[in-house]
């Protein structure tokens, strides 16, 4: 059931943040037609819900890094600038932040263990790859970039 529960959270995270608006303060909606239920973390802290604020904010602006080739998907869970531009490391930065929050919120929620953190980041790796868009940059396990 744990493992369950931490594939659906990883799921509305990667699937849903980018799409959703607040509904109560504690309940995500999404304008996604898989997800026309309510999804909600176990317990949504004041953290949690910050950082999923924050990333939603800055969306767009993520969305036209990756499709100018300035940020890629790293193999980590984690965005990496590929420009070397210092106003662009620190949205990449902030990103990676609220992802770090997020991230550890599973593995908390969740009872998942220490060790478990990698895990997660790898899980949400491969779903950021999987989701990118054409053209986006992309690091795979291997540490190869490619242009999806």
């Amino acid at each position: 059931m744990k493992k369950y529960v931490w594939f659906v959270m990883i799921l509305f995270i990667v699937q849903v943040v980018p799409k959703m608006h607040v509904d109560s303060g504690i309940h995500f909606q999404s304008a996604q037609a898989w997800a026309d239920d309510n999804y909600n973390f176990t317990e949504l802290t004041p953290a949690i819900k910050r950082a999923l604020e924050r990333r939603r904010a800055r969306h767009d602006t993520l969305r036209e890094l990756k499709a100018n080739g300035s940020v890629g998907e790293g193999k980590s869970g984690h965005l990496v600038n590929l420009s070397g531009s210092a106003k662009i490391q620190a949205v990449v930065d902030d990103e990676n932040y609220d992802r770090e929050i997020i991230y550890q919120a599973i593995v908390d929620q969740n009872n998942l263990g220490r060790g478990s953190i990698d895990t997660v980041r790898s899980a949400y790796a491969q779903t950021y790859r999987k989701k990118a868009d054409p053209g986006d940059k992309i690091q795979m396990p291997n540490g190869d970039w490619i242009n999806k």
